[in-house]
């Protein structure tokens, strides 16, 4: 698995429905889901610890701030579950060459539904703006094609850099 630096720039940011055929959103913001594993507490000679436990995630969310409303926006207000492809244009730097080593593509796939309507912000002379909260049922990441992260807490998948830490869970209830 290859590592680029992909802390550089963003150069472009996308949001498409409908299997990809429809742009919701175009070079605006988007904050993707925060993963919290579930806790479970343990004793041990010298006290407790706190154990990571990959079966149980809290909810998730992300948000999409756009500006202006258009027919997108009003797509990205279901409450019923879509699949939103999110795909990201970052600047990539190759810390061993030491140089710009071009753009790493890191696609995400959500599937999400609307936690209401929000509010819109109106200025006179200066665009609309909208941010867009989303619970989030499904997530999974690839960089340059590569799978990172794949999170289902409802098919209680939970797989990081190609370990799937639930599978001998699934396995076992199987």
């Amino acid at each position: 698995m290859s590592n680029p630096f992909i802390g550089g720039g963003c150069k472009a940011v996308r949001v498409y429905a409908d299997n990809g055929s429809t742009i919701v959103a175009d070079n605006m913001s988007v904050t993707l889901p925060n993963v919290t594993f579930g806790q479970v507490e343990t004793k041990v000679a010298a006290g407790n610890v706190n154990l990571t436990n990959t079966n149980s995630i809290d909810p998730m969310e992300m948000t999409i701030g756009k500006q202006g409303v258009d027919t997108g926006w009003l797509k990205l207000l279901s409450t019923d579950a879509q699949q939103l492809t999110i795909d990201i244009a970052m600047q990539s730097i190759d810390l061993q060459a030491a140089g710009i080593n071009g753009a790493t593509q890191v696609q995400a796939f959500v599937v999400v539904s609307a936690q209401g309507i929000p509010s819109i912000s109106a200025t006179h002379n200066e665009m609309m703006e909208t941010e867009i909260t989303l619970n989030v049922y499904s997530y999974k990441v690839f960089v340059d094609g590569e799978e990172y992260l794949h999170v289902d807490p409802i098919k209680g998948i939970c797989s990081i850099q190609g370990d799937d830490k639930n599978e001998a869970v699934r396995k076992a209830i199987s």
